[in-house]
């Protein structure tokens, strides 16, 4: 049993707060990875961003296609992770 100290309501909400900000910028701008930037995870977010820049201008040729799609799989994925989060920090603050 581990004897982890219980949020206080002002930690708990500004951790729901940026979640809830994490998971719309996933929702308009996630494909650029700017949930990435915001959670400070940025070479993750340049690599996205990456991912879809080339995957753009290199769709003409169809290999775009591929970096299109592992971007959106990428995307999906994240929004799982954010959605999960936010279900756990709700669920210990009712706790």
């Amino acid at each position: 049993m581990t004897n982890t100290p219980s949020p206080t309501p002002s930690t708990q909400a500004r951790t729901e707060k940026q979640g809830i900000i994490s998971l719309a910028l996933w929702f308009f701008l996630g494909y650029l990875g700017a949930h990435h930037f915001y959670a400070g995870r940025v070479m993750s977010g340049i690599a996205m961003l990456a991912l879809v820049v080339i995957g753009a201008f290199t769709a003409v040729i169809l290999i775009g296609i591929v970096f299109l799609l592992i971007a959106f799989v990428w995307w999906v994925i994240d929004g799982i992770k954010i959605i999960v989060s936010l279900g756990k920090a709700g669920r210990e603050g009712t706790s």
